[in-house]
């Protein structure tokens, strides 16, 4: 399991060392504190067990493995994902409680590429990047027409499923997804009482 974590651990870091280079490139960002993104249902983001799997080890590291599970199993696909934090200065204001281990697609949510049926790389940035920054959204996909790097969705997904295929068959609601991860750590370690592995939660390293 260690050496699984850790595939994947690489692989984001990989990720957003990329998605950095092209936000210095383009100068394309989220707006300050915006949690749109978040407050959708969770069966809006799809996520495979494995993606899951450092949450749910951290989750038995803090002895919040029952509680997170039952708060998962209530808020269901139709509600938001559980780690969604509201900030009290706007009503779409938030952040991501679990930032550090959050999802393939919450880090490719609006600074990946896809390619059309003529093979071009487009932007897929978000609705909120494209109302308060047009004129940087039209740049960035012109520097794309140019060669700018961007990362692919389907090359990353492809990537991910590489690491381990039995814990990327199924994509899930993020809520759904994480019990079953939790439920998976807890079948793998046995542990009745949340009493963590052997040594601290393993986290991404940051991008530069």
């Amino acid at each position: 399991m260690v050496q699984v974590v850790d595939s994947l651990f690489s692989l984001y870091q990989e990720l957003d060392q990329e998605i950095a280079q092209f936000k210095a490139h383009s100068g394309l960002n989220c707006r300050e504190s915006c949690g749109l993104c978040c407050l959708r249902p969770s069966e809006e983001i799809l996520c495979t067990l494995l993606e899951l799997i450092p949450v749910a080890r951290d989750l038995f590291q803090e002895g919040l493995a029952s509680l997170v599970w039952e708060q998962a199993q209530k808020a269901g696909g139709e509600s938001r994902c559980v780690f969604y934090e509201p900030q009290p200065e706007s009503p779409f204001a938030g952040r991501c409680g679990r930032y550090t281990v959050r999802p393939l697609l919450c880090r490719l949510f609006g600074f990946s590429g896809f390619r059309d049926k003529r093979s071009r790389v487009l932007l897929t940035a978000s609705r909120v990047m494209k109302e308060d920054f047009p004129e940087v959204v039209k740049k960035a996909q012109e520097s794309m027409d140019e060669g700018l790097a961007i990362p692919l969705s389907s090359d990353w997904a492809t990537r991910l499923a590489g690491i381990d295929p039995s814990l990327t068959q199924e994509r899930m609601p993020l809520n759904v997804a994480l019990m079953r991860a939790i439920e998976w750590v807890a079948l793998r370690w046995g542990r009745d009482d949340d009493t963590p592995p052997n040594g601290p939660p393993r986290v991404p390293p940051q991008a530069a």
